[in-house]
Parts: structure tokens; C-alpha cells; sequence
């Protein structure tokens, strides 16, 4: 007991034992199995914000778009499906064990939901483009018509 006490009150052994502290934690947070451990954690987070988005927009985007001839939702109502987006997704989180916001942090979160709706918009717009393809197919061969079109003019103010 008397050695444990004069290594407890030595600043060299109190030194050398924060130093070894620290030398152990920087060496598990540079490992592979941290980086995998906190890279598959973001990734869960990014399926959770996935679901969120999905979940505020069958619950409530398409209800208000569904009722207007245009389907634009008004700066407020954007507002809203996003805070409920939000809160779904912080939802999915708690329930897979992750804390998103103290994970990501709010204003990562508010900016990922904002990306994966964005991706969502375009996958639909890809969708009703291949929709309008396939019903009107001689849109898809105006790109060629107009190049052909944009080439003859050129040698004909080539050659005149």
C-alpha cells in the first residue's frame, strides 16, 4: 500500500500514466476498426435521415400536392415536411440505438435532409422523364434530329 501511494502522489508516475492514457486513445480512434465503427454509424444515420424524408412526405407532402393543381408547397408548408422530416428521422435513429443530432449535429442534419430530398426530387424527375419517353418516343430522337439539323447548316455556311 505504500508503494501505491508514493507512485499516486509522483508527478513522474501521474505523467507517465496520463501519457499512456492518451497514447491508447489516440491509437483506438486512428484504428480501422474506430473508422469502420463511426463510418457504419453514418451510414445507419444516413438511412435513418432517408427514411424520415420518405416518411414526411408520404404523411404530408403528398396530401397537400395531391390536393393543388399545381403540387408546389408554400415556403411554410416546405418548412414544416422538413422539421417532420427531421423529427422522423431523429425517431428511426432512437429506435436503431443513435443519437443523430449529438452524432451529425443539427445543422449537418437540417443540410443531409435538405440533400437526400433534393435526390429524391430528381429520382422522380428522372422517372416522369422516362414516363414522357416512353409515351412521346420521338422526343427522345430530337437530340439527334437538331444535331443533324445544327451539322447541315454548318456545311452549308461552309460551302456558301
Amino acid at each position: 500500500m505504500n508503494i501505491l501511494t508514493k507512485l499516486l502522489e509522483s508527478p513522474m508516475a501521474l505523467n507517465l500514466a496520463l501519457s499512456s492514457l492518451v497514447a491508447v486513445w489516440a491509437w483506438i480512434k486512428a484504428s480501422d476498426w474506430w473508422q469502420a465503427r463511426v463510418t457504419g454509424k453514418k451510414a445507419e444515420a444516413l438511412e435513418c435521415l432517408e427514411l424520415g424524408a420518405e416518411k414526411a412526405y408520404e404523411a404530408y407532402v403528398r396530401g397537400i400536392q395531391a390536393g393543388r393543381e399545381d403540387g408546389t408547397l408554400t415556403d411554410d408548408e416546405r418548412a414544416e415536411a422538413r422539421q417532420l422530416a427531421i423529427d422522423a428521422a431523429v425517431r428511426y435513429g432512437k429506435e436503431r440505438g443513435l443519437d443523430l443530432l449529438a452524432l451529425l449535429g443539427s445543422t449537418a442534419v437540417d443540410a443531409m435532409i435538405g440533400l437526400v430530398v433534393n435526390k429524391a426530387k430528381r429520382a422522380a424527375a428522372e422517372a416522369r422523364a422516362a414516363k414522357r419517353a416512353e409515351r412521346h418516343p420521338y422526343l427522345n430522337d430530337f437530340s439527334e434530329w437538331a444535331a443533324m439539323a445544327k451539322k447541315t447548316l454548318a456545311e452549308k455556311d461552309a460551302v456558301g
